[in-house]
């Protein structure tokens, strides 16, 4: 599909917007306030809001719409930080071992969490023998090292409920993004959500961890990860 089309969802409003992924021009945007009473997602709205506007997109596009991008800024995310230390004594791979620690966090994190979903994996900062970095040193010696991750979890029942909807339509999620960690991001500059997350989407944060599935059995589990070292 050569379009990108991102869903918003708050409790003050709902946006739609589609994108040329060929120029990156917006080609069709539209929103509606929204009537969330107590801090409840009011699912019927967003299913009315869907009815809506996904015709007069497919009409325009001249396709049907697949996969959206929701970007959910609701009180419901749970960050989740964990940090976990290991040895190198032995001076191996360092990319290697942060691979285990992330496999044994995240490992960690659904065994306790069993009804979150993770939609994002950041980390917060390496501690080389003592000394904080923000950013991966590749070359780096050291006898030990923590790494600080954070997990930013939505309620799996939440997102399940979205996903009915938007199958009604025929549409799956491509992936689910955490608005308030977008917005903290990106502190500065650009005010509208749907660049600021096609930025993240492109990697503008190196110490977000993409979990991208093997595809050939020299490529890992985490290989969109270790492309951000490079």
């Amino acid at each position: 599909m050569n379009f990108q089309c991102f869903l918003y969802l708050s409790h003050t409003k709902l946006s739609i917007a589609v994108y040329d992924k060929s120029t990156s021009n917006k080609i069709y945007s539209n929103e509606s306030p929204s009537n969330s009473f107590n801090q409840e997602i009011n699912f019927s709205e967003i299913e009315k809001f869907l009815e809506n506007n996904i015709l007069e997109i497919e009409k325009i596009i001249e396709t049907f719409v697949n996969e959206v991008f929701v970007i959910i800024e609701y009180n419901n995310q749970l960050p989740i930080k964990i940090s976990l230390k290991t040895q190198n004594y032995e001076q191996e791979n360092l990319e290697k071992k942060i691979q285990y620690l992330l496999n044994e966090a995240k490992f960690q994190i659904e065994k306790t969490y069993i009804n979150k979903f993770i939609s994002h994996i950041l980390i917060k900062k390496y501690i080389f023998d003592n000394q904080i970095y923000y950013d991966f040193k590749k070359d780096l010696e050291c006898d030990y090292f923590f790494v600080e991750f954070e997990f930013i979890c939505f309620s799996n029942k939440i997102l399940s409920r979205l996903e009915e909807i938007l199958k009604k339509h025929q549409i799956s999620v491509k992936r689910f993004l955490c608005a308030n960690y977008i917005k903290t991001f990106f502190k500065k500059g650009n005010n509208d959500i749907f660049q600021m997350a096609i930025n993240i989407l492109d990697g503008s944060n190196k110490n977000e961890v993409v979990l991208v599935k093997k595809k050939r059995k020299t490529e890992g589990f985490f290989e969109k990860f270790f492309h951000f070292f490079n």
